[in-house]
């Protein structure tokens, strides 16, 4: 099993070679061990489709520990 990092890395390697889909479906399909990860990337980078993209996985999993983030989020 791979670790959530190298996950959250090869999926999002995926979203930015523009196929966003496979990459939603890849990430949901994990559990929220990936959460912590996702929101690390997000620190990186400054895109709105990306942030949108994040926004999306995050509410499939219904985490306590993305409120920060989209709450963040709603902010800007």
């Amino acid at each position: 099993m791979r670790s959530p990092k190298l996950i959250v890395d090869y999926y999002l390697d995926m979203f930015f070679a523009g196929r966003c889909d496979d990459a939603f479906h890849g990430l949901i399909e994990h559990n929220a061990d990936i959460v912590p990860h996702l929101i690390e990337a997000c620190a990186n980078v400054d895109d709105a489709d990306f942030q949108r993209f994040v926004i999306d996985v995050f509410s499939t999993f219904r985490e306590a520990s993305s409120i920060g983030f989209l709450r963040r989020a709603l902010i800007q």
